[in-house]
């Protein structure tokens, strides 16, 4: 299970990476903040329903992870921007790999 305090995803890394996912049939752009190796939270513009579950595409070292997320909440940002927590579900090698070696 992803692990929040409050607001904020524990045991995170600070981050800026882009990063894209489908919601229905279009293309959404947000940019990951946050890193652990159970949850991410990502700036975004758009606002999928809760419990909601999609595939982030992160470009990672010459490859594009295909991670499988669960929205879990979501927190004003800005007047155009929502903080969109995600729990990531059954993490890859390359991604815990990546996630560890940002601690």
């Amino acid at each position: 299970m992803c692990e929040f305090q409050g607001d904020k995803c524990c045991r995170k890394t600070s981050m800026k990476v882009d990063a894209r996912y489908f919601w229905g049939s279009s293309l959404a752009l947000g940019r990951v903040t946050h890193i652990s190796k159970n949850c991410m939270c990502i700036n975004t513009k758009y606002s999928i329903p809760l419990e909601s579950m999609i595939n982030l595409f992160l470009p990672i070292k010459r490859k594009v992870l295909d991670i499988p997320v669960r929205i879990n909440s979501y927190t004003d940002a800005d007047s155009h921007h929502d903080i969109m927590r995600v729990e990531v579900i059954n993490p890859s090698y390359d991604y815990l790999e990546y996630a560890n070696s940002l601690n």
